[in-house]
């Protein structure tokens, strides 16, 4: 199982036990090891992590928890917030607008879901979406990270928003960071970072979200030929889409 798959599953089973849905004894809630049997992440514990002082306590263990149903995503149509933000911006944006605004809703959806619905990153997690290509138009810029990133910290500021420059600078920053993001705002970031992965791959790299998740939020927001808008701007900005494509990924990929 893929080691981002457990950090999923894992948190959604600190934040249920924590409400107190059900109760793990003699094991660290952050470190069961779970085995997912199908795509509605239906869970049985097989076993726990090492950071058990006593595996023989681990082992008996096994038998508290049989099996535990995960929630299915859930997907909002409408979202004010993304609405109003992205309204600003919707004359620059232009023809490319209701592509980038799906891609957005899309983006929002499966982080929220591995932050399990938090309102706590609510707010953070749709302005990050909302202007994490934005520097694309509003720049005409290929490296669009830092760009995107301006534009976001300057309207946190010129609106009061309130949010942690830190927080939405790192969602931004990072959001086509290969390998895992570690460091402050972690929850956040990844959450981030996992979530536009899939998006940009078309599914093609789930990051433990199940398929028919994937295939709801889809159907839900089509791409309204997102990816193609992207293409096309490769092209616009760097001659050819070969030579854009390269600008593009050395630009925004970090490792």
């Amino acid at each position: 199982m893929y080691s981002e798959e457990l950090d999923l599953i894992r948190a959604q089973i600190r934040q249920r036990s924590q409400r107190g849905e059900f109760h793990l004894r003699n094991a660290e809630v952050g470190t069961p090891v779970f085995l997912v049997h199908n795509e509605g992440l239906t869970l049985v514990l097989r076993g726990i992590l090492a950071a058990c002082r006593e595996p023989t306590h681990c082992l008996t263990d096994i038998t508290t928890l049989s099996s535990v149903t995960m929630p299915d995503i859930v997907i909002e149509t409408r979202r004010e917030r993304v609405e109003e933000l992205l309204a600003r911006y919707r004359e620059q944006i232009g023809i490319d607008f209701d592509g980038y605004r799906n891609h957005v809703y899309r983006c929002v959806t499966y982080a929220m879901h591995f932050l399990s619905g938090s309102p706590d990153y609510q707010q953070l997690v749709e302005t990050a979406f909302v202007y994490h290509d934005i520097g694309l138009w509003t720049d005409h810029e290929l490296a669009y990270l830092e760009p995107s990133e301006a534009v976001a910290l300057a309207d946190n500021e010129r609106y009061g928003w309130g949010l942690d420059a830190d927080a939405l600078r790192g969602a931004i920053h990072w959001h086509h960071k290969v390998f895992r993001y570690k460091g402050e705002h972690q929850e956040v970031i990844e959450a981030c970072r996992k979530a536009d992965w899939i998006d940009a791959s078309k599914g093609w790299i789930r990051k433990g979200m199940s398929r028919t998740a994937i295939a709801k939020v889809e159907s839900t927001f089509p791409n309204c030929g997102f990816h193609k808008s992207l293409m096309r701007l490769a092209r616009d900005y760097g001659g050819s889409t070969l030579i854009g494509g390269w600008k593009v990924t050395r630009g925004i990929v970090k490792w």
